[in-house]
This record gives C-alpha cells, sequence and structure tokens, in this order.
C-alpha cells in the first residue's frame, strides 16, 4: 500500500508568481485542514472525513504535490467504505509525508 516517499513527495513545477503565493496560503491553510481531517476521522465522520479529504487533496494539488494528493482520494474512498483501519493506516503516511511536503513547498525556488 505505501509508496515510495519521493512519489508522494515530490512537487510539480509551477509558474514562479503563482507558486510563492500558493506557497504561502498552503503553508497557512493545508495544515488546518490537515488536523480537521484527523478530527473527523478520529470521531469516524463519514461526510465531513470526506470533505476535509477533499479540501486537503485540492491544496495539494494546487501545490503540485499530486502523489499525496492521491492518497488523500484513497483515504476518502475508504472513509466512504467505512474501512477504518485502512483510513488510520493511509493517515498515518500522509501525516509522515505531509511534513515533508510542507518543507518543500517552503523552500520552493522563489524568483
Amino acid at each position: 500500500m505505501e509508496a515510495s516517499a519521493h512519489v508522494w513527495t515530490r512537487l510539480e513545477p509551477l509558474a514562479r508568481p503563482t507558486q510563492r503565493l500558493l506557497s504561502r496560503v498552503f503553508s497557512d491553510v493545508a495544515p488546518v485542514q490537515l488536523q480537521a481531517l484527523e478530527h473527523a476521522v478520529r470521531a469516524r465522520f463519514v461526510s465531513q472525513s470526506q470533505a476535509h479529504a477533499r479540501d486537503l487533496r485540492a491544496s495539494l494539488y494546487a501545490v503540485g504535490a499530486r502523489g499525496l494528493a492521491h492518497l488523500m482520494e484513497a483515504i476518502s474512498a475508504d472513509v466512504g467504505a467505512q474501512d477504518w483501519d485502512v483510513v488510520d493506516t493511509r493517515l498515518a503516511a500522509a501525516q509522515r509525508h505531509f511534513a515533508v511536503v510542507l518543507r518543500a513547498v517552503a523552500v520552493a525556488p522563489r524568483t
């Protein structure tokens, strides 16, 4: 189930002005989105978990973190199936890789 960290944390290139703006927004918003997802999953709220996973997926796609965005899609599907053991495992993996993405976004070239 777990792909290499490189795939989940690699960022796709973006136009520089867009990258600067998205980096700032992502750094502010995405940690809050992840925390909301964690809380909803812990409470086993299906619709809220799916909504937070979709929001975080969109944020990850926006900064080019496609691999981790795909993981959010899988989490959303697993939540829909109420396969909470798999959700917990995938969310733990996402949490580990999220920190790497956050650092990569923060140090992305700013020209």
